[in-house]
């Protein structure tokens, strides 16, 4: 199979020979046009220098990476009056002069950054067997050529930073298509008049209130018609005002003062009183009412938050209560905590011990 079926940028070359690695294909190949072409008297050479070797990276074929390693020629230039005498021949139809990819592997890892981003586009080009990281494809990208501009009719011109406090220039904003379409080098009278004349479908411009912006539309624009933007309106509203208060502040402080009424009088409210509950009587309140709806000791213990000692002394008192004992521990600290006791004030804990040792 012949080799310009497969790679047909490679016209003009012969296969020397083929390696298939683990992640990539290495072709081997040489030059087989006699002459080449001075690059800078574009006079015929014929002579050979030297071959020198030269790697580009292609397409992949079935995920597979392309490497070529070509056979690059250097000739004498014969011109007298060429200042170059010796030259690289150059490959148009593969790569530019000093790149390492070729046309089509430029093109198509620049459209995958255009539709991903840099991340996401290096991670599509590893599925398609393309060795490429997220810093090439994004330098592919700045270097496609930019769109043609579309003629303008509503543009926005208003200053941005190339260096915030040191270095200013200008944009230029389609307002009609709502994207940027010139970034001016600076911001001056020249350079701003300069790009408008090269548009002549300009009919509106909104602009800031700088001077030179305004002078350099009405020399290269003198149809088009100024129009304040919102954002500088709203500035020049604002400060407009600011003027107008601070120069009046003493009479508008005085009449205020005048217009305010004296404020009506607000009867205190009394607050309610209600009765105190003792927290130990409400909690033997709620005792009595666990123990009417049938609930058992255990479960009147965890509701109530007491210890629970015993339940058979509890079954046949008449009364409950809650009490605080207290205890001394082995290092002589004292604790207290709540328990159920009958009615005579003894706990049941102590009731239960009484009674079991007797």
């Amino acid at each position: 199979m012949s080799l310009h079926i497969l790679f047909p940028h490679l016209r003009g070359f012969r296969l020397l020979s083929s390696d298939r690695e683990a992640k990539r294909l290495v072709l081997i190949c040489e030059r087989v046009t006699p002459t080449a072409l001075c690059p800078v008297c574009g006079v015929i050479a014929h002579r050979i220098y030297s071959r020198d070797p030269r790697t580009a990276w292609d397409l992949s074929v079935q995920n597979v990476q392309v490497v070529l390693h070509l056979h690059v020629r250097k000739f004498y230039c014969d011109q007298p009056s060429c200042p170059r005498r010796i030259f690289a021949e150059r490959l148009p139809q593969v790569t530019s002069p000093h790149g390492r990819f070729t046309f089509g592997l430029r093109e198509s890892l620049a459209q995958l950054g255009r539709e991903h981003g840099g991340a996401a586009g290096a991670r599509s080009a590893q599925l398609q067997g393309l060795q490429a990281t997220e810093r090439s494809i994004l330098r592919l990208m700045h270097a496609l050529p930019l769109p043609p501009i579309a003629a303008p009719r509503i543009i926005g011109l208003d200053e941005w930073a190339w260096k915030r406090g040191q270095r200013y220039g200008a944009v230029v904003v389609d307002l009609e298509r709502k994207k940027p379409i010139a970034l001016l080098v600076d911001r001056s009278q020249q350079t701003v008049a300069h790009w408008l004349k090269g548009y002549p479908t300009i009919e509106y411009v909104a602009r800031d209130r700088s001077k030179e912006c305004a002078a350099a539309i009405t020399e290269a624009l003198p149809h088009a018609t100024h129009v304040a933007d919102r954002w500088h309106l709203a500035k020049n509203l604002t400060e407009h005002l600011d003027k107008v208060v601070s120069a009046r502040w003493k009479q508008l402080t005085k009449a205020a003062g005048e217009a305010e009424l004296p404020p009506e009088a607000v009867a205190a409210s009394v607050p309610a009183h209600r009765p105190r509950q003792s927290p130990g009587e409400a909690r033997y309140q709620q005792l009595l009412a666990l123990r009417e709806e049938g609930h058992p000791t255990r479960t009147i213990a965890k509701r109530l938050g007491v210890e629970q000692r015993t339940r058979k002394p509890l079954a046949g008192r008449g009364a409950w209560s809650l009490c605080w004992t207290t205890q001394t521990t082995t290092r002589g600290r004292s604790t207290g905590r709540r328990v159920i006791c009958g009615s005579d004030g003894i706990p049941v804990s102590a009731t239960a011990h009484s009674s079991g040792r007797s």
